[in-house]
């Protein structure tokens, strides 16, 4: 199974670097799945030029990557990365004045990702110990508020 989709990563994506850059080594289910549908089509197709590099400067029509071109675009998307910790960055204490950014500072906690133990009236959508495993990420929000 996993070298049928390795296989059909490759066959959308039709470009050595990218799919280098995108086809996972570890096996099927050990981390979340590529997002949406045509997801990877679109990164193969003609009409994308996927620019992996530091952006120098801003020009009036695009930028100037580190490889030292200009590059013009309509969209710019820049990964990152991501703050993974669940940790809020604005100040959320409890009424015994413990701060959640403190309490979250070695392991975040809550109940399916919604509720936070001690924090009454905090809640928050994905947040630690979500239902999001693997998948969309929509369905998994959706979990969390529709009854079984």
């Amino acid at each position: 199974m996993f070298s049928s989709m390795v296989e059909q990563m490759r066959m959308k994506l039709n470009n050595p670097t990218v799919e280098s850059w995108l086809i996972p080594k570890y096996p099927v289910g050990c981390r979340r799945f590529t997002p949406g549908m045509n997801y990877l089509e679109t990164l193969g197709s003609p009409k994308v030029n996927i620019v992996h590099g530091n952006i120098k400067r801003f020009t009036k029509d695009g930028c100037i990557g580190d490889d030292d071109q200009e590059y013009s675009f309509d969209v710019l998307v820049c990964a990152t990365g991501f703050d993974t910790s669940f940790r809020p960055r604005f100040k959320v204490v409890n009424g015994k004045g413990e701060n959640l950014s403190e309490e979250w500072l070695l392991e975040p906690k809550s109940y399916l990702g919604l509720a936070v133990p001690n924090f009454p009236n905090y809640f928050t959508f994905v947040g630690p110990n979500s239902p999001i495993g693997n998948g969309p990420v929509l369905i998994g929000i959706g979990e969390q508020f529709l009854p079984s």
